[in-house]
């Protein structure tokens, strides 16, 4: 529906103070040197165009169903049972992206500024009022941002995500009314998965081992440690009620942070059911 990028900018910005010459009045000077900024936009009007005007419920509703700017995406996966107790699953998602062509605008700054102005009577104790021209400044500013705008075409890639697991299954226990082949399940497994995910500027890879165990056909728990970049300790609890035709299910990582919330980065909890449907079995005489 509506859509941003901007990549590889650059610039430095540098703040400092000085001591005016002709008053007692100290200043801080603001400097951005060598900036370098460019964003695609799809979606909305050219906003150097002062006669356009853009409604943005109107245009939400209008391209919820299907928008202006399509796009294309594939998901492929694969499971495979080496034996009765290992299994091995591999997935690549979101591979495509959008072709943002329509109401798609590209905006570029190349320039330098050096603002010098921020009068703070606060440095000066004898000093309490401030003459400061915040029209002056705007305009100032205004004239200094030169933004060249241009309509042009851009692709949206989307961060395709890879993932890879191996699971092993042992410890049995026999099935009750089971009319089955086996009559014994295996209620233990433990394993690994591997999930990245490929952002503008590097692939994020996440390395996760779990053990999971389940009692009966009623009650299953899974119990997992995450090494991520932003995390060394990431530990996640699943647990999740089977009550026919109902299951219920509670998510929650990062659960060392809950020792001290105040000082947490991040925490995830979900919870939620699913409503499952018998198969109808045709039956033959």
């Amino acid at each position: 529906i509506y859509n941003f990028k901007s990549l590889k900018n650059q610039g430095g910005l540098v703040t400092s103070t000085e001591q005016s010459l002709n008053s007692t009045y100290s200043h801080y000077e603001l400097t951005l040197a060598n900036l370098r900024a460019r964003a695609n936009v799809a979606g909305f009007p050219n906003f150097d165009d002062a006669s356009s005007e853009f409604d943005f419920l109107s245009g939400y509703k209008s391209r919820a169903l299907l928008s202006t700017n399509l796009g294309l995406g594939l998901d492929f996966g694969m499971t495979y049972n080496i034996n009765e107790r290992e299994t091995i699953t591999a997935s690549v998602l979101d591979l495509g992206g959008i072709f943002n062509s329509k109401d798609s605008h590209q905006y570029e700054i190349d320039t330098q500024y050096l603002f010098s102005g921020f009068e703070n009577a606060a440095i000066d104790s004898s000093s309490t009022n401030i003459d400061f021209n915040f029209e002056e400044v705007g305009e100032q500013i205004t004239e200094t941002f030169e933004v060249d705008s241009r309509e042009k075409n851009f692709i949206y890639w989307k961060s395709t995500k890879m993932n890879f697991s191996y699971d092993y299954k042992f410890g049995s226990s026999r099935i009750h009314n089971c009319n089955c082949f086996h009559e014994y399940t295996l209620k233990n497994s433990l394993g690994f998965q591997i999930n990245s995910i490929f952002r503008p500027r590097m692939p994020l890879v996440n390395l996760t081992a779990y053990y999971r165990r389940k009692f009966g056909d009623i009650l299953d728990v899974k119990l997992a440690y995450t090494l991520e970049k932003y995390s060394k300790k990431n530990i996640g609890l699943g647990l999740s009620l089977n009550t026919e035709p109902i299951n219920f299910y509670i998510l929650a990582n990062n659960l060392l942070d809950l020792r001290d919330y105040y000082k947490a980065n991040t925490f995830a909890f979900q919870i939620g059911f699913n409503i499952k449907l018998k198969r109808r079995e045709n039956i033959y005489y």
